[in-house]
């Protein structure tokens, strides 16, 4: 810039001193970022690792749960058992049944509730046939010794009368051909097989209760990992595609800072190239001014002792003049260079 020193023959190496330190300066400045850089993009790649791994257990762990869904849905498995038992009871008792209560979703331990109480019912239904032929022959002596219907109350006006009552009770009375007794045994043979129906479907749920709480519980667990998984997959904060873009960012990042600092490295060495070449051009300047320092003296004042002539001292002095325009001509491509440079370091 028009603010930076320019190189003099008075002073060469003093403004490319000041271009050196300052590329030295941003370079090191540049290691220091690439370094930070590097330390960034392993952190947020510490954290890419670890999320990968998180992930990789909760899908094994979502995979291992839904082998052991399959196999507890087996057909011939304990569940598939509990769920016969549950269609069976609602088809067995569809006129009664409460389909709110019992369903396919109705937990092992509502269903045994149920059937405790279907058993209580019918165990307590009194349908013996042998009771029927006591109660017949009892409403018969009534009649007889009333001589009215023991049901209705009323009289029997003939001898007709009575004897078809009697003759009826009798026919009620006896198991051969007694409708009531056919009745009564029918509705016996029902409760017997409702009960035996009722503990066998108490039995298989019991033994296979475990399979079922077993099966919500693997349900339950498959969706809190899922859900799991769906986090760390999607794209909210901490999720493996935030960390990953991240380290992109960081990585980028890192990719710029290297390129800065081979850039400034570069630049570097050919400032210290430009530093030589100053430092030996002032080196030469000195050493010209002061040999015609010495010819001029000895040009000047004569030395007895001097063997030279005049015109080898006139070919030393043009000499020294040719080694003077080199000097200059070395100053003025250091000032081009020095130019290029800072326009270069200005840009960076």
């Amino acid at each position: 810039g028009e603010g930076e020193p320019r190189v003099t023959k008075e002073d060469p190496l003093t403004p490319v001193d000041v271009l050196h330190n300052n590329v030295r300066n941003k370079l090191m400045d540049a290691q220091a970022e690439v370094e930070r850089c590097n330390s960034a993009v392993g952190d947020v790649q510490k954290k890419v690792s670890e999320k990968q791994a998180l992930l990789g257990n909760h899908r094994h762990r979502f995979q291992q749960l839904q082998q052991k869904k399959t196999h507890l849905l087996r057909d011939g498995g304990g569940v598939q058992r509990v769920k016969s038992v549950v269609k069976a009871i609602i088809r067995f008792d569809k006129d009664d049944i409460d389909p709110e209560r019992i369903n396919e979703d109705t937990s092992p331990a509502e269903l045994l509730k149920y059937v405790a109480e279907q058993v209580k019912n019918y165990s307590n239904v009194e349908e013996k046939p042998e009771n029927i032929t006591k109660i017949v022959k009892r409403l018969k002596k009534m009649a007889k010794a009333d001589l009215a219907c023991p049901c209705c109350l009323r009289s029997f006006v003939t001898d007709d009368e009575i004897t078809q009552f009697q003759a009826r009770m009798t026919e009620l009375a006896d198991p051969d051909v007694s409708e009531l007794h056919a009745m009564a045994s029918k509705k016996a043979q029902d409760i017997r097989v409702a009960l035996d129906k009722y503990e066998s479907w108490r039995k298989t749920i019991s033994e296979n209760m475990g399979d079922y709480l077993e099966l919500s519980r693997v349900v339950e667990e498959a969706k809190e990992v899922e859900a799991l998984i769906n986090d760390e997959e999607g794209e909210g904060y901490g999720s493996l595609k935030d960390l990953e873009s991240d380290l992109d960012k960081e990585e980028a990042t890192l990719t710029e800072k290297k390129e800065l600092s081979k850039e400034l490295q570069t630049l570097m060495t050919a400032v210290n190239g430009i530093q030589d070449t100053a430092k030996r051009v002032w080196e030469k300047m000195g050493n010209v001014k002061e040999k015609k320092q010495t010819l001029q003296y000895q040009f000047g004042y004569g030395n007895v002792d001097d063997p030279r002539d005049l015109k080898t001292v006139e070919k030393d002095l043009a000499k020294s003049s040719d080694k003077k325009e080199v000097a200059y001509t070395n100053i003025n491509k250091l000032n081009n260079e020095q130019k290029q440079f800072n326009e270069k370091i200005s840009r960076i």
